[in-house]
C-alpha cells in the first residue's frame, strides 16, 4: 500500500499531457492498469514546441517537463490501453503508434476512434472511447 491506496489495484487514466504524468506514475509504481487518451509523449515532433528532458516527472509544472525517455515507455509492465482519434491534429496519431511499438508490456492495445479529433467532445466519440476504457479496465481487473 502507498498511503491510502493499494497500488496494485490502482488504475490511472490520463489525456494528452496528463497521459505523460500517468506514464511517469506507472513507471514508478506497479499499477493495476493504465488508460491513455491521445498521449502527448512525442509532441515535440509537431515542431513548434522545443522541450527538454526533466528529472522529476511527478512535479510537472511546465512544458519543458513533459518529455518521457523511451526507457520509461519500455519499462512499463502495467496493462496499457491507448485511445486516439484518427483526426487528431493536436497530437499526431503517429505518437500513439510509436508508443505501441516501444511498449513491452504483455497486455497493450491501441484503439482508434474513427473521425475523432483531439478533444473527442462529440458524444458519439467520447461515449465510444469511455466505454472502451471501462471494458479494458474490467477485463484486466477480472484477470488479476
Amino acid at each position: 500500500a502507498a498511503g491510502f491506496f493499494i497500488v496494485r489495484r490502482l488504475g490511472i487514466i490520463g489525456k494528452s499531457f496528463g497521459a505523460v504524468k500517468a506514464f511517469a506514475f506507472a513507471n514508478e509504481l506497479q499499477l493495476f492498469c493504465l488508460g491513455l487518451f491521445s498521449p502527448a509523449t512525442y509532441f515535440f515532433e509537431r515542431g513548434n514546441l522545443n522541450v527538454t528532458l526533466s528529472k522529476k516527472y511527478c512535479d510537472i509544472t511546465k512544458l519543458s517537463d513533459l518529455v518521457l525517455p523511451n526507457s520509461y515507455i519500455q519499462n512499463i509492465k502495467t496493462p496499457v490501453l491507448i485511445i486516439h482519434g484518427n483526426q487528431d491534429t493536436t497530437i499526431p496519431f503517429s505518437n500513439s503508434q510509436s508508443m505501441m511499438d516501444l511498449l513491452r508490456t504483455e497486455k497493450k492495445e491501441l484503439f482508434v476512434v474513427e473521425g475523432a479529433d483531439h478533444s473527442m467532445k462529440e458524444v458519439k466519440y467520447s461515449d465510444l472511447a469511455f466505454n472502451k476504457m471501462a471494458e479494458f479496465f474490467k477485463e484486466v481487473y477480472s484477470r488479476k
